[in-house]
């Protein structure tokens, strides 16, 4: 099976949090620092995650909830590219 593309978790991302948590009044670019400019904060970061499970069907475990992975759109992405091709190892 091949690897699960970052890519296709960036634009669902930005459109949440974006919407949801800037109210539509900014654009985010990938490597936008969402932590330092407080983007995510541990409501915003509660929401996301149910956002993530509920949207990829992902359940990113505790000790992936770190500031490295939360700290910009392209880091939330590529971990969870990681844990969709774990989901897809585990699966077959």
């Amino acid at each position: 099976m091949s690897p699960v593309e970052h890519a296709v978790f960036l634009e669902p991302l930005r459109t949440f949090i974006e919407e949801r948590h800037l109210d539509g009044r900014a654009t985010l670019a990938d490597d936008a620092p969402l932590l330092e400019w407080g983007v995510i904060d541990s409501l915003a970061l509660a929401d996301l995650m149910a956002f993530i499970e509920e949207r990829f069907a992902l359940s990113v475990p505790l000790a992936a909830i770190t500031p490295e992975n939360f700290r910009t759109l392209e880091t939330i992405a590529k971990m969870l590219s990681l844990l969709a091709d774990d989901a897809a190892g585990d699966a077959a």
